[in-house]
């Protein structure tokens, strides 16, 4: 499975670093990390879209149900 560049499309790209994130649930803080790629192309570094978050929030969808039901 490739990891194409999500600018210009191009496949040649290398790993990058590693980055985390906090989650919070109903079982505590969690910490969760994921991979970034670097584009040798268009010199960009990029998360592939199958591992970006779709908000910002480190509240999982549980946690703010509850909340609005508190």
């Amino acid at each position: 499975m490739e990891n194409a560049c999500i600018r210009c499309g191009s496949l040649h790209v290398r790993r990058h670093d590693m980055r985390a994130y906090k989650e919070i649930d109903m079982t505590g803080v969690h910490w969760k990390a994921y991979q970034r790629w670097w584009c040798v192309d268009c010199r960009h570094a990029f998360i592939p879209e199958r591992h970006q978050r779709a908000d910002a929030s480190p509240f999982s969808q549980e946690v703010r149900e509850k909340a609005t039901i508190l």
